[in-house]
């Protein structure tokens, strides 16, 4: 593991967030993948109302090109209640940190009291 860790985030990383898990669990015979065009529903701040009360950021961990990882962080205005979801990450501890540490920045930033 040789390969500096890189965080990217934001819109621009959407198509690589929702595919990721495909690529993680490719090989994982009980995993039953969503519908993909459902996902993108899910994580769009057009189409779900839910981010009328809330925002979201998508985080990806990369190693060179590689996508090794990803998280959403989530702050509902009303309660200041930061979430963290949609967590996948190889068997990679420093990346499993990164991305857990610029979730908890993004939150913490936007001030999420919880």
């Amino acid at each position: 593991m040789n390969d500096a860790i890189h965080i990217k985030s934001g819109d621009a990383v959407l198509q690589r967030f929702i595919a990721f898990p495909f690529v993680l669990y490719r090989h994982d015979s009980a995993w039953v993948p969503p519908l993909m065009f459902r996902e993108r529903q899910r994580l769009s701040v057009e189409q779900n109302r839910f981010f009328k009360h809330a925002e979201r950021e998508l985080f990806l961990v990369l190693r060179g090109n590689r996508v090794v990882g990803r998280v959403a962080a989530v702050l509902e205005h009303g309660a200041r209640q930061g979430l963290v979801g949609f967590f996948e990450c190889e068997d990679d501890l420093p990346a499993c940190r990164e991305l857990m540490n610029a979730a908890q920045t993004w939150l913490s930033k936007r001030g999420a009291k919880h």
